[in-house]
């Protein structure tokens, strides 16, 4: 795999694409949950259980649909990067670009 010859120069290995990653939705929840994880592990100012149960249901839910379902799990995905945006945490660059105003399918 091409990726696993930039890890040691990646910040967070998380970045990379990885060898389980079947398509961008697999790429965005594994980054997604990888984001959460670590803002969990920092001082909040509220509890993020909402946005694990949210993450955690359309991981499940992405999981029944195979990736030969372009149509389905781009829903999925468009889901995921719009949970993403409304969160009242601070959101990364890479979703916040991948969700600009321009892009409809991120529309609420």
């Amino acid at each position: 795999m091409r990726a696993a010859a930039f890890a040691a120069e990646a910040y967070r290995t998380e970045s990379l694409v990885g060898a389980a990653d079947r398509d961008p939705l697999d790429i965005l929840l594994r980054r997604t949950s990888a984001l959460l994880t670590d803002l969990r592990a920092r001082p909040v100012t509220r509890d993020l259980a909402p946005e694990q149960r949210e993450l955690e249901s359309l991981r499940r839910e992405a999981a029944s649909v195979v990736p030969a379902s372009q149509i389905e799990r781009r829903a999925l995905f468009d889901r995921l990067l719009r949970c993403a945006a409304a969160s009242p945490l601070p959101t990364p660059r890479w979703i916040s670009a991948s969700c600009s105003s321009s892009n409809a399918s991120c529309a609420a």
